[in-house]
Parts: C-alpha cells; sequence; structure tokens
C-alpha cells in the first residue's frame, strides 16, 4: 500500500483549473454569511455557465502561541455528514475536520479573529462533474522521515522527498440529489526525483488513512485542522498542518457555492 509524507505549504502555487486570489483582508472579513447561505440563489459569472460544481477554498495561519484559541472551533462542528475512509485512523493520525452551515459560522469566525489568523490564499475551483483538481501545497527540496498510522492500523514510518504536497479533491454530482455533491479530500505527494525508501515510487502516493469524502450543497462548509500544535515535524499532522518555519499552524476551509444538476 503507499503511503504518504505532507511537507506543507508557505508559497501560493495551485493546480491547472484553480485560481489563486492574493489575499489581503483576514478571513473572517472575507468568508461573509451571504457565501454560505445565499449562494444557492446568487447568479453565476460566465465562466462559472457549464460548470455545475463550484467552491472557493480559504487557507489560512493560526500564529503558535495563539493555537490554543482555535481548539474549541471543532466542537462547534459536525462530523455526521463526513465519511473518513480510515475511520478514527483521522482523528489517530491528528487531524480534525467538521462540517459546518450559515449558523455555524459566526462563532467558528470569531474563534479565527481572536486567534490572529490570517488568509494565506483564496482558490476558486469550477469543476466539471466527476473531476478532480489538485492544490498544490508545498514544494519539498529535501528529505524527511515521518510517522503515521496506515490503513491497517499499524504504525510506519517512511522516507519521503523532494517532491510536491498536494490536497487532492474530487467532486461528483448525486444523481438522485438535486444540488448536491460528494467531495473528496486525499492528501498527496508526488516525488519528483527518485526517492530513497523502497516503500514508495514515482507516483502520486495518496494518504488514504486521512481522506475524507462529504455530501456538501451551496453554502455547507468543511474546516480541516490539526488536533494538537506540534514543533517536530515527524508526524503527518505536523508536517501537513504546520508552516515552513513552525510557527504557525495552518487550517483549511472549503465552502461549497453551487452544484447545478
Amino acid at each position: 500500500m503507499k503511503r504518504l509524507s505532507i511537507l506543507i505549504l508557505s508559497s501560493l502555487s495551485i493546480c491547472v483549473g484553480c485560481q489563486s486570489v492574493p489575499a489581503q483582508k483576514p478571513v473572517w472579513e472575507q468568508v461573509k454569511l451571504k457565501e454560505l447561505s445565499a449562494a444557492k440563489h446568487s447568479p453565476q459569472s460566465d465562466k462559472a455557465r457549464g460548470q455545475p460544481l463550484q467552491f472557493n477554498v480559504y487557507v489560512f495561519s493560526v500564529p503558535r502561541a495563539n493555537f490554543r484559541d482555535v481548539k474549541g472551533i471543532w466542537a462547534k462542528l459536525s462530523t455526521k455528514q463526513i465519511r473518513f475512509n480510515g475511520g478514527n485512523l483521522f482523528n489517530e493520525n491528528g487531524f480534525l475536520a467538521g462540517f459546518g452551515q450559515a449558523a455555524a459560522w459566526p462563532p467558528v469566525a470569531e474563534k479565527l479573529k481572536n486567534a490572529d489568523s490570517k488568509n494565506l490564499k483564496t482558490i476558486n475551483l469550477i469543476m466539471l462533474d466527476n473531476s478532480t483538481e489538485r492544490i498544490l501545497l508545498l514544494q519539498s527540496d529535501s528529505e524527511q522521515n515521518i510517522f503515521f498510522k496506515a490503513q491497517d492500523n499499524q504504525l510506519n514510518g517512511v522516507t519521503l522527498g523532494p517532491g510536491e504536497a498536494m490536497l487532492r479533491i474530487t467532486a461528483a454530482t448525486i444523481p438522485d440529489k438535486r444540488g448536491v455533491c460528494n467531495l473528496t479530500i486525499e492528501p498527496t505527494f508526488n516525488p519528483s526525483a527518485k526517492p530513497s525508501s523502497p516503500l514508495v515510487d514515482n507516483e502520486e502516493i495518496v494518504f488514504n488513512s486521512v481522506s475524507l469524502t462529504a455530501q456538501m450543497s451551496a453554502g455547507d462548509f468543511l474546516l480541516l485542522g490539526p488536533a494538537n500544535y506540534a514543533s517536530q515535524g515527524m508526524t503527518l499532522s505536523s508536517i501537513f498542518f504546520s508552516s515552513g518555519d513552525k510557527s504557525s499552524a495552518q487550517l483549511y476551509l472549503i465552502i461549497c457555492l453551487g452544484v447545478n444538476n
């Protein structure tokens, strides 16, 4: 089984088919309630016409010293709408995910504001049905050793790098549910050189034990982040959710803007 180390972002690069918008305001000022609650009633741009699925992805950071101020966010969100590919392994690897709608956003935004969070970039995804986009998180030029729990519930160690850490996002409409899609998020790693570990090859590596799928419609959002802040990059969570200089934790907010089926 293929395994992954995610070495997380500090750059602003993204995949083909995505648009990166320079971030200038705090994320709680950019994500308005109307974006969450009224998206299904908003007219689409010319570019979005003919594209059945549209999302915004916000990447923002929380200073290391303030991380404790955002830990309560997860208690305000639900996991009932999320199917975790590895079950409890998602949490055991130090990952957290929560689902929310418009009513859940104000208290989340308040905690982000109080923690002095900063929006690093905003990505607009305009996707065809059952298509996949990749968001580049970090270009790693060196090898790193990580430890994680895989699908067999065993603790594994692997050396990965150099290469590219990404989120692979797939969206597919549900035929018998109008305005609803399945959104799948998979952390991946693409080696850019011959790896030293025999456990990997030069193909895209998908870390299945921290992949997830959620049913989403316009106005729904997902928030992904770490269970704890770790300054040492020896675990998948510490690498995936930490800045390059370990000064902040990274969180990901994904908002569904429209599903046209």
